[in-house]
């Protein structure tokens, strides 16, 4: 339940360092960092819900939620 290592898993896992691609556990990791009150990983997951990136499907509502927090 650490926000800061949650958050690095993420990129990790989205820029290929030490681990498989994998963008689905990449955001699921930014979520969960986001939840922790991580500032960077909402913003990141922010803008992943907004403009479908990392192959997710848009999300308006909720990417503008966590940009706003």
């Amino acid at each position: 339940n650490h926000d800061e290592a949650r958050y690095r898993a993420a990129v990790c896992h989205e820029v290929v360092a030490g681990t498989k691609k994998d963008y689905r556990r990449s955001v699921q990791f930014y979520r969960k960092a986001a939840a922790l009150g991580h500032t960077e990983a909402m913003h990141k997951l922010g803008i992943v819900l907004l403009y479908g990136k990392l192959n997710h499907h848009k999300n308006l509502k909720e990417g503008l939620s966590w940009l706003k927090r």
